[in-house]
């Protein structure tokens, strides 16, 4: 998501699904590293992230002067160490999860590269590198010491589930349009949970923004009696950097409407789950001629779906994404037999998918329904 600054971007597999994300995350990758440490972790903060994260927390921070920026870090961790709680009960599931893993499994983890925002690297809690296929995580030990006896508590606490909740709605809104204004994501809170079009869902969304990292990254409050609905917005976690490069590209149509289950289903992590009208004739294909299976199977149609979603013209013929199947995907397939028949017969699955997914360009539309 793009909020009031341009934050450094992690990718991160996510899941309201704790263990589903146990399922396609839980890689061991070794021992903790013991080298690893918060202000090592915080070294590319500045003392102005520092102030806004301390902000998310509810620290009060010191006065610092411009070369105080090891002193801020060194502040900053024993923050968070001493008040494990407050940070926790803020974080995304995602994060959450992530940590309870690593935790768990006495290691650091490996998990297939999603392209995705994990709010816990943008704040220095988990070191996070890649080798292009993989994603790598660990935490450092002075941070598990202080956050294993709390974090499946706050995982299982009834008092964060709405906020699970309302975070999983948000992200299903920006993954299936890629981006939604405040306005927009309060009608819908009022739509799906029988919230007042007045004060009361207002009220909540104030109790949520300050309880919430990922919402609070989006929308600051800065002068925020100045601030319109429609001027705080928010993105998909899976956007491109440049933003103003698909602001350019929305076309100027009525966006599509979706029911509460497909919001909620395409706000689902690792993988979002977008639903067309194809997607079993694409699965079958994939489980019988590429021999693949359950979150193999999601991980090619993420891809997918992600590669469309950065196209600037939707016409499959002239995507970037065709040769991607063509030349990356296809040439993995085990048929029974070869020859051009089989080449068009999956050719002709993967754009009938293709053309049936939900483009951010085209609002939630798909290039099937408008030609």
């Amino acid at each position: 998501m793009s909020g009031r600054k341009t934050k450094p971007k992690q990718r991160l597999p996510q899941s309201l699904d704790r263990q589903q994300h146990r399922i396609n995350s839980s890689r061991h990758m070794g021992n903790h590293d013991k080298r690893l440490s918060l202000p090592r972790l915080m070294a590319q903060l500045s003392i102005e992230d520092i102030e806004d994260f301390a902000e998310i927390f509810g620290f009060e921070t010191p006065q610092w002067n411009a070369k105080d920026g090891g002193k801020a870090k060194r502040w900053f961790a024993h923050q968070i160490v001493c008040h494990p709680e407050d940070v926790l009960n803020k974080l995304p599931l995602s994060d959450l999860v992530m940590m309870e893993n690593i935790i768990d499994n006495d290691s650091g983890m490996r998990a297939n590269t999603t392209h995705t925002t994990i709010y816990a690297c943008v704040l220095g809690l988990i070191d996070f590198h890649t080798d292009g296929e993989y994603d790598y995580f660990d935490m450092p030990p002075e941070l598990i010491k202080a956050f294993a006896p709390y974090v499946t508590n706050v995982v299982d606490d009834v008092r964060n589930k709405m906020r699970f909740i309302m975070e999983n709605l948000l992200l299903g809104l920006t993954n299936l349009y890629g981006r939604v204004t405040r306005g927009e994501y309060l009608k819908q809170i009022s739509k799906h949970f029988d919230f007042d079009e007045g004060g009361n869902v207002r009220e909540f969304y104030g109790w949520l923004r300050d309880n919430s990292v990922l919402i609070h990254f989006d929308d600051w409050g800065d002068d925020d009696s100045a601030k319109g609905d429609d001027d705080v917005v928010f993105y998909s976690p899976f956007m491109w950097d440049d933003v103003d490069a698909f602001e350019r590209h929305v076309k100027k149509i009525n966006r599509e409407p979706f029911s509460k289950d497909e919001i909620i289903e395409a706000g689902k992590y690792p993988t979002p789950t977008i639903e067309t009208p194809y997607n079993q004739d694409v699965e079958r294909m994939l489980e019988k001629d590429f021999k693949l299976k359950g979150d193999e199977i999601s991980t090619v149609l993420f891809e997918i779906w992600w590669r469309l979603q950065h196209e600037d013209d939707p016409d499959f013929e002239e995507s970037n994404c065709k040769d991607y199947i063509l030349h990356e995907l296809i040439p993995t397939a085990s048929p029974e037999r070869g020859g051009a028949d089989v080449l068009l017969r999956m050719l002709q699955t993967f754009m009938n998918y293709c053309n049936g997914i939900p483009r951010w360009t085209l609002r939630g539309r798909c290039p099937k329904e408008i030609g």
